[in-house]
């Protein structure tokens, strides 16, 4: 779903090579089977990657111009960060995907039972992401069939899904084999429901893009189950106690890429976590000392800021404070006060990524204190 338009993902009219998967319907187990053992023979995206002449070589060889390929290539390099934000996927990059092992888009699928499930699933190779954006419905014998898939990374995608019960959310987790499970079309869940997402073995995370809004009770659902990676960005307010209950358990990392405004109090929340390590506040564009002080006050040692465009000493003094923060990412940092460039070169434990002004004014403070 598109958190903007709230209506389902669609297939735009492809002007280009064609790929007859993303016109597919229906499927029987028989037809969701032979496509496993093609793409079982298919190359592995990697290895391509690794060789862009190679990628640029094969691109131009389905028939795409250089004016495409060059858009293509910077799509599929971003694609890792893309594929769970929500946005629809461009069809080009369907088709390109699909050429790959690693890769099973059907966009038209609007229906699915559990056996054909069970044969889309049913795939040997070492990693596999199924989008499934068609899809409005599903039952929890389907969520279980789908989750039966023993790949050693099984990244899942159910875009189309704008409702979820408890029953086949814990279908979806509780096998242990779904590695990664996106649900960008939710845009309510309770707590029930959050629950029974977070007690699965969902290794690299859940993805709920389309949340915007989130009660205390879902919050303790989620943040107190064995969720280790808890992706939010779609968030756009949040409270102390919120906050206290996301970190309440076992999560890890926390992407609260939404937020456009954080309060000390928040912020002492979130870094209270005894599990927390990474904090993702990208949307943040600006951050008071205190609050700087409250986020690098805990066990937080990653910390996205790369909405920020200007920072005073006092709050760069505050960052760089933080016992046990070693990477913190300014890359949007603009406008620099010389006083808090000289903070930010204090700061011996943090790795700093920025545009390259800042790294040129740290690396001159560096050379002016000798360091």
């Amino acid at each position: 779903m598109n958190k903007r338009s709230g209506k389902r993902p669609r297939t735009r009219q492809l002007d280009g090579p064609q790929d007859p998967w993303l016109s597919i319907r229906s499927l029987t187990p028989e037809e969701a089977a032979r496509i496993i053992r093609e793409k079982e023979g298919q190359p592995s995206l990697s290895d391509y990657m690794q060789e862009p002449a190679k990628m640029r070589a094969l691109l131009a060889e389905m028939g795409y111009n250089q004016n495409q390929i060059g858009a293509l290539m910077r799509r599929l390099e971003d694609f890792d960060m893309n594929i769970h934000s929500g946005q629809d996927i461009p069809p080009s990059l369907y088709v390109v995907l699909n050429r790959f092992r690693e890769f099973l888009f059907l966009p038209g699928l609007s229906a699915l039972d559990a056996a054909t499930a069970k044969a889309l699933v049913s795939g040997k190779f070492d990693g596999f992401i199924l989008s499934l954006p068609g899809l409005s419905t599903l039952d929890a014998a389907t969520a279980k069939a789908l989750a039966s898939g023993k790949f050693d990374g099984f990244f899942l995608l159910l875009p189309g899904l704008s409702t979820l019960d408890a029953a086949t959310a814990a279908a979806l987790v509780m096998s242990g084999n779904v590695r990664s499970l996106t649900l960008p079309g939710l845009s309510i869940l309770d707590a029930t429901t959050a629950s029974a997402l977070a007690s699965g073995k969902i290794r690299e995370g859940l993805h709920l893009p389309g949340l915007n809004t989130l009660d205390a009770a879902t919050a303790t659902a989620l943040g107190s189950g064995k969720l280790g990676s808890l992706y939010l960005p779609g968030l756009n307010t949040l409270d102390a106690a919120t906050a206290t209950a996301l970190v309440s358990g076992r999560v890890g990392s926390l992407d609260l890429g939404g937020l456009s405004t954080l309060d000390a109090a928040t912020a002492s929340a979130l870094a209270s976590g005894k599990e927390v390590y990474s904090l993702d506040l990208r949307g943040l564009s600006t951050l008071d000392a205190a609050t700087a002080t409250a986020l690098v006050s805990g066990r937080v040692r990653s910390l996205d800021l790369g909405g920020l465009s200007t920072l005073d000493a006092a709050t760069a003094s505050a960052l760089a404070s933080g016992k046990e923060v070693d990477w913190i990412n300014l890359r949007g940092l603009s406008t620099l006060e010389p006083a808090a460039v000289e903070k930010l070169a204090r700061s011996r434990s943090t790795v700093l990524t920025g545009s390259d002004t800042l790294k040129s004014a740290i690396k001159s403070a560096h050379e002016r204190h000798g360091n």
